[in-house]
């Protein structure tokens, strides 16, 4: 079983990633103050949509399952085989926690096992460990595929 998400719908909007997708051109100055004003307005008005409370119902089934988790980061709209490499971990749950005012979804995880591939890069600044919860957080506005993991035959 496998669940792509196509729409960061946790994801909060953020000047850092105020540009993100913009693969053409330079940005004008005065692009540069719309789109920033743009960014604050979003996240002034910003909390969790239907669509949001839909994904984690989605994500339900793989509570309790041993799952490969892939993390976004841009570059893999250029470059696929690049991008935070992909991780086997136990989903213990899903949390939602306030991550600085903002209510955010976060998979629970265990027993994590990153995958290197040749291209690519770590996913740990995905991850956030909680001992009061005693696992790790993986934020849902950062994953972009979940997977239940089978051992291969």
């Amino acid at each position: 079983m496998k669940y792509l998400i196509q729409w960061a719908r946790w994801r909060v909007p953020s000047e850092d990633r105020a540009f993100e997708g913009k693969l053409e051109g330079r940005i004008t100055p005065a692009e540069r103050v719309e789109r920033y004003a743009e960014v604050a307005r979003l996240r002034k008005n910003w909390k969790p949509c239907p669509e949001a409370w839909s994904q984690i119902q989605d994500l339900e089934p793989f509570i309790g399952q041993r799952i490969r988790v892939q993390f976004w980061d841009p570059i893999m709209l250029a470059l696929e085989d690049e991008g935070p490499y992909p991780l086997h971990a136990d989903c213990q749950g899903i949390a939602l926690l306030r991550h600085k005012q903002f209510l955010q979804a976060y998979l629970m995880l265990a027993h994590i096992e990153i995958l290197p591939t040749p291209r690519g890069c770590s996913p740990e600044r995905f991850l956030e460990r909680k001992s009061e919860l005693e696992c790790t957080l993986a934020p849902i506005a950062e994953v972009v595929e979940v997977e239940i993991f089978t051992e291969p035959m």
